[in-house]
């Protein structure tokens, strides 16, 4: 009989906020219940990265059904197809234990397999937390939940058996009417078609490299396990039949009470094939890696009060990202210098804008918005950059299909409409805007926009910001698709100063993944994004956010949009320098951003005495 197995994209299910936790388990109760028969595989396995082996949890469901892949989609699940689940490999079995290869040891496994033992559960106390299932991975390698709906007509008499004994027996001892209690509501809800009854057998392996070790780890298992009202046994003469599922213990659970088995739950972000380094997780140790093309979209939201570390890790991202994809397009819209002072670097060029404000005598840089945005936009922008009243819009919508450059509108254009034009077309922009001899608006395909110097006030800003966004954004579409493209903006709340600039950047939120490209959206004043639609549909088309250490009043704004939990919001706001708040995906973590070495610290931080990342050797 065909198997046909997945491994399960996890998530950090105890940081989740409540609402999402039932949401998860309510897609788990649903899988249960239309799969009918599946088996339930949680794996600790070895992954190596960067030279140095680490641990961690996976999850793999495997069932009969062709179908089954299809389930998991409909609900949401995130999944990829395998060959096989791991599993043991009986080399030899005795009378309490087994010699065994684990198939996702790592290759530093004895060859001549190692000591194992299998022990089955046989009983569970009423009240189990969610996820229950999970912890036994801190005494185990694997374990194996199999679950099997039982015929409704059969459950219905089950259940009525059931709670009649218990009704019996409740009228002579008064202290099981809890019991009772819980019996008839499976019972009405089984006869109300709101629940389901399951046979369901969950089997431990342990592994170590003696018997006598073996020992010891079976014993604390057993020890743990009965501090939680919790019973394991191990089965004598049956160890290979139990490692096979060829025996197995059967315990009848009613649906909601299989939410204990819910096995989709990691702490770590561990995507070593093709991933980036971001940093340590900070409760488990273990290195964060990222790969952005497992995302729902490209986009990465990046908020951070001045002083908690901002500069370095967008810089960590951008180092990592063109490290791992050297022939990548990147753009940095850079307001203040900072990218430009490190330029070399990261391999780019730089295109300074401000030299054409401040400096008439060098090379024109083209950037009329004719040359930058789709015709039925430029009305609209130019209209935003020169302030224009009413009657000054109109006049320039009316008039801005019969011209070709700004200069050309400013000819049409009524008198009153001029008066709203002319600081663009004889003032400071004058310069920005023109063409010289055999000009294009041509840039490098790796390059810094810098706008540094030109800020005297924040509308200027937000208009230039404006105008790098479109020229970067036009060799974007410009590239071919299979090429990967990095685009940067930090400071990126100015350019919600401009509607225009709002719309183009919402329009890049929703569209890039479909270019291929890794949009890091830096801002340290949340509510002048999240005020605005536009902002708000920026954070929701962003499948990773990364939230530095801010000031109280922020986190509550961000705690708010994000649905974080109360610990998270506790949290957010006494983030160490250099620790951030990961949510992307499924996963929810606390990392320690890291640069690569001392050095590289030194180069991206603004402060470098003040941020102390353990950096790797």
């Amino acid at each position: 009989m065909d198997i046909f197995t997945y491994e399960i994209q996890p998530t950090n299910f105890d940081s989740l906020p409540d609402e999402k936790q039932e949401t998860l388990l309510t897609r788990f109760a649903s899988l249960l219940n239309t799969a009918g028969k599946i088996t339930m595989t949680l794996a600790r396995e070895s992954v190596d990265f960067g030279g140095q082996r680490f641990y961690t949890n996976k999850t793999y469901v495997s069932s009969p059904e062709e179908q089954f892949g299809e389930y998991l989609a409909s609900l949401g699940f995130k999944f990829r197809t395998v060959d096989a689940a791991p599993t043991l490999e009986i080399l030899s079995e005795n009378t309490r234990h087994v010699i065994a290869k684990y198939t996702h040891d790592g290759p530093d496994s004895p060859p001549t397999g190692r000591f194992g033992r299998l022990l089955v559960l046989t009983g569970l106390r009423p009240a189990m937390s969610p996820a229950w299932i999970n912890s036994l991975l801190q005494h185990c390698h694997i374990v194996v939940v199999r679950t099997r709906k039982i015929d409704s007509d059969q459950a219905l008499s089950m259940a009525q058996k059931y709670k009649s004994t218990i009704e019996a027996a409740a009228a002579k001892k008064p202290s099981l009417i809890p019991r009772l209690e819980r019996a008839a509501a499976v019972y009405q809800g089984l006869q109300a078609q709101r629940t389901a009854l399951f046979y369901t057998s969950v089997s431990c392996a342990i592994l170590a490299n003696s018997n006598k070790d073996l020992d010891i780890q079976s014993k604390s298992f057993i020890k743990s396990m009965k501090a939680a009202e919790v019973r394991f046994d191990v089965v004598p003469f049956l160890q290979r039949d139990a490692a096979l599922g060829n025996w197995r213990k059967d315990l009848i659970l009613e649906l909601g009470s299989l939410a204990i088995t819910f096995p989709f739950v990691s702490s770590d972000l561990l995507e070593v094939q093709g991933g980036m380094l971001l940093g340590q997780n900070v409760i488990t140790k273990a290195p964060v890696v990222y790969d952005y093309r497992l995302r729902d979209n490209y986009n990465v939201w990046l908020l951070a009060a001045s002083g908690s570390g901002k500069s370095v890790t967008a810089k960590v991202i951008l180092r990592r990202m063109t490290e791992n994809y050297p022939d990548a397009h990147v753009y940095v819209v850079d307001p203040q210098g900072e990218y430009e002072q490190i330029s070399d670097y990261f391999g780019l060029t730089v295109t300074k804008l401000t030299d054409g404000i401040n400096n008439k005598s060098v090379r024109r840089m083209g950037f009329d918005p004719y040359e930058l945005f789709d015709p039925i936009d430029v009305p609209q922008v130019i209209c935003d950059m020169a302030k224009a009243d009413s009657l000054a819009r109109n006049e320039i919508t009316a008039k801005s299909a019969s011209a070709t450059s700004i200069f050309e509108l400013y000819d049409k254009v009524d008198e009153n409409t001029k008066k709203h034009l002319v600081q663009l077309v004889q003032g400071p922009f004058a310069e920005l805007f023109k063409k010289g001899a055999g000009d294009t608006t041509e840039i490098s395909t790796k390059t810094v926009i810098s706008l540094e110097g030109a800020f005297d006030n924040e509308e200027r800003e937000g208009v230039l910001l404006t105008l790098a966004l479109a020229r970067a954004w036009k060799s974007i579409v410009a590239a071919p698709r299979h090429l990967p493209k990095i685009l940067v903006i930090d400071e990126g709340w100015l350019l919600f100063k401009i509607p225009t600039a709002a719309r183009f950047v919402e329009m890049i939120a929703r569209t890039g993944r479909k270019l291929n490209v890794l949009f890091l959206f830096i801002t340290q004043r949340p509510a002048d994004v999240l005020e605005s639609e536009k902002g708000r549909v920026i954070l929701e088309n962003s499948d990773t956010r990364i939230l530095l250490r801010n000031a109280e009043i922020a986190s509550q704004e961000v705690a708010n949009a994000l649905w974080l939990s109360k610990r998270e919001r506790d949290i957010l706001p006494l983030l160490m320098k250099g620790e951030a708040l990961i949510f992307t995906g499924e996963h929810r973590l606390r990392v320690r951003i890291t640069p690569a070495s001392p050095e590289e610290l030194a180069i991206f931080s603004t402060s470098p005495n003040s941020f102390t990342p353990e950096c790797p050797p």
